[in-house]
């Protein structure tokens, strides 16, 4: 569960997640000229680190499955992250047609769970709004030259560590890993990447936290000793600086799982597009979509 002074005004985690969703698809739908009501999404929780998955027959229903933040490492010896690294493996090897998105540690496990490595970063904390210079697929995928994103971490991916057949989407000085793109074998041109070429997308940062919740989840990290004092100041500096997180992430999120693409003219009442969000209790969280 989120830190007290966050859940009190932002509620739990899957109403945070719910919130950036429905407010990113209104971003994208008004931007068309398209009424909110042509695509809709639920949110289901699976609590992983209770060992409570989808089965295949629900696994069969859904469009992605987003991996969001958790409150451990995904380097770390929790008994659930194993089964978690079984389960992302098998989902992107036999449900090739689920769109994967990883989120922090989420970006961390799927590195994890194909091969690569999450260790913790030798230059330290990265905390606050941050510019994360795009790679040449970022740029393409994105449409912009940075990407601005809330950060909150302290491990990462190192870049000689890659699980096979990933592409780096960006770098800051502090992290060279901030993201992770893996396109289906089929994808064609390699210098072009296409929403529905994507099959797995992850990142370092935090699209779905905002300001407030970034504040007081360092208020909570410096007061129990897990984030130092000079991290802290610098990361409550950058905190309000503005982000990309729902223009620009969000647009991206929902291209991948094909809103971008829903005909003007659609029927709302006879052909919505429904998507379907599964998540967990965020300390480790898996969303999927559907």
């Amino acid at each position: 569960m989120p830190v007290p002074a966050v859940q009190a005004t932002h509620g739990t985690y899957l109403d945070i997640f719910r919130a950036y969703l429905q407010k990113s698809l209104e971003l994208v739908l008004e931007s068309k000229g398209q009424a909110t009501d042509n695509v809709q999404f639920t949110l289901d929780r699976y609590e992983v680190f209770k060992h409570v998955y989808p089965d295949d027959t629900k696994l069969a229903t859904y469009d992605g499955i987003a991996l969001t933040g958790a409150a451990v490492p995904a380097y770390g010896p929790s008994p659930w992250i194993p089964p978690l690294l079984e389960f992302v493996a098998r989902v992107i090897k036999d449900y090739p047609k689920i769109k994967i998105f990883g989120i922090c540690f989420g970006h961390q496990i799927v590195a994890r769970a194909l091969g690569g490595r999450c260790v913790v970063n030798e230059k330290g904390w990265e905390v606050g709004v941050h510019d994360v210079r795009l790679s040449s697929i970022g740029k393409e995928l994105f449409n912009v030259n940075e990407l601005r994103i809330q950060e909150l971490h302290r491990a990462h991916v190192p870049i000689t560590h890659l699980p096979p057949g990933f592409e780096i989407a960006g770098s800051t000085p502090t992290c060279a890993n901030q993201g992770m793109i893996l396109r289906y074998p089929d994808a064609g041109d390699k210098d072009k990447v296409g929403f529905e070429n994507v099959h797995v997308l992850t990142l370092q940062g935090h699209p779905e936290l905002n300001e407030s919740i970034v504040s007081n989840i360092i208020d909570a990290k410096e007061s129990n000793g897990r984030l130092d004092p000079s991290s802290a100041a610098e990361g409550r500096r950058r905190v309000s600086l503005q982000h990309d997180s729902v223009s620009v992430v969000g647009r991206v999120m929902w291209g991948i799982l094909g809103v971008s693409r829903v005909d003007k003219s659609m029927d709302p009442l006879n052909n919505p597009t429904r998507v379907r969000v599964v998540e967990t209790d965020l300390r480790t969280n898996v969303v999927a979509v559907g």
